[in-house]
């Protein structure tokens, strides 16, 4: 009998003992998958962050953080040679949070206790992915904002003048026309690929004008005159006037300038009476552009003098002009026998009155050139034109006898 108790007493030890451990190792299992009652098991992701072990409570939080980093991204549009940058939020675009949280916390819900220490003990990896959402009407008006920020018109190259007075040729720009559909496709694209790519690139159509290839040869002052008058009487008004008309002449090589084309007939708007006849003072005008001219080494067509002699250029240096209604009775006319175009720019301030013109560096040929006035009698002129090269006479051209009557 004492040996039957002592075997009992020893299984009962042992019962114990392992009643224990089995409890504790119940006990210990219990409160490892209760700990995680509130918080997400091991190897849970959202895209590509690890989550593990993060509060419930706190996966609005991490979602909320998530978008914050998408829609701070810079998106880079290329497209009429310039690049458009972008954030993700300019799109009006989210993630569906919501969905993801419910998911994530259905998922976390629905184990039992034996499933939760299998997550606990040997978890396997739980991703789970958030999808951007968009709204098509947002897509459409951000490309409708960018087309009015992408287009641009083509504009002719053409001659500038600026306020200094100084010429140069601009050229001309190609139009750009975004295409307003292919954008939308490519950014609803990489909506779609959760923009892998943050270039994209735009497809638009374009044109570009042909430029002025003769007035692009424009690019030196090739003579300039100025005549002094008096800006504050109304024959003023008449000079500045006729200046304002023939500003922005171009002759090109071959043509004939026409005084009367540009600034006739002397009794259109802007001229004004002056001593009894409208336009009276205009004969200045063609005065500075006769020396001009002259000064340029050109071909002097048609030139009528004055029948009293003048103050603001020196004897025989004037031209006339005269206008019958809207025909022209004189007229004062020059050829331009250069390669290239002249440009006449024409401008005053401070009662000066003056005329520039512009050509090609070449236009010359490497000539200067200087009027010589010569009295020869009371009322009487020769005048000549010496042309000079490398610094040397090489010719003295007759102009033109001018005998004033008054």
């Amino acid at each position: 009998m004492k040996k039957k108790t002592k075997i009992r007493l020893i299984l009962l030890i042992i019962i114990f003992i392992l009643g224990t451990i089995l409890g504790y190792i119940i006990y210990t299992n219990y409160k490892l998958q209760e700990s995680y009652d509130d918080k997400l098991f091991p190897k849970t992701y959202i895209n590509d962050i690890e989550v593990s072990n993060l509060k419930l409570k706190n996966i609005d939080k991490v979602l909320d953080n998530l978008e914050t980093e998408l829609l701070t991204r810079k998106l880079i549009l290329k497209g009429n040679n310039k690049d458009y940058t972008y954030t993700l939020k300019d799109l009006n675009i989210s993630i569906n949070k919501e969905e993801v949280r419910k998911k994530m916390i259905k998922d976390h819900d629905k184990l039992d206790v034996l499933e939760r220490l299998k997550e606990i003990r040997k978890p396997s990896k739980k991703k789970y992915k958030y999808e951007i959402i968009y709204k098509s009407d947002d897509i459409l008006n951000f490309v409708n904002n960018l087309k009015k920020q992408v287009d641009t018109e083509s504009s002719q190259g053409g001659l500038i003048m600026t306020d200094t007075r100084q010429l140069y040729y601009q050229e001309s720009t190609s139009s750009y026309y975004l295409d307003s559909e292919d954008a939308y496709n490519k950014i609803v694209a990489e909506i779609s690929n959760e923009f892998s790519n943050l270039v994209i690139n735009l497809y638009g159509s374009s044109d570009t004008p042909t430029d002025n290839v003769l007035l692009k040869t424009i690019n030196t002052k090739v003579a300039s005159y100025s005549t002094n008058y008096n800006a504050w009487i109304s024959r003023g008004r008449n000079l500045e006037n006729a200046l304002n008309y023939v500003d922005g002449a171009i002759i090109y090589s071959g043509e004939t300038f026409s005084f009367f084309n540009y600034a006739g007939p002397y009794n259109k708007r802007g001229y004004v009476y002056y001593d009894n006849v409208i336009g009276n003072g205009v004969c200045q005008i063609a005065s500075t552009i006769y020396n001009a001219a002259l000064i340029g080494g050109l071909e002097i067509v048609e030139r009528y003098q004055h029948a009293n002699e003048l103050t603001y250029v020196p004897g025989g240096q004037d031209a006339t002009v005269a206008s019958n209604g809207n025909w022209s009775s004189l007229d004062f006319k020059f050829k331009n026998t250069y390669d290239y175009p002249i440009y006449i720019s024409a401008y005053y301030g401070g009662g000066v009155a003056t005329i520039d013109f512009w050509s090609n560096e070449n236009a010359k040929k490497g000539k200067e050139y200087y009027v010589e006035s010569q009295k020869v009698g009371y009322k009487a002129y020769r005048t000549f034109l010496h042309t000079l090269e490398n610094g040397q006479e090489i010719s003295r051209d007759f102009i033109a006898y001018t005998y004033y009557t008054k």
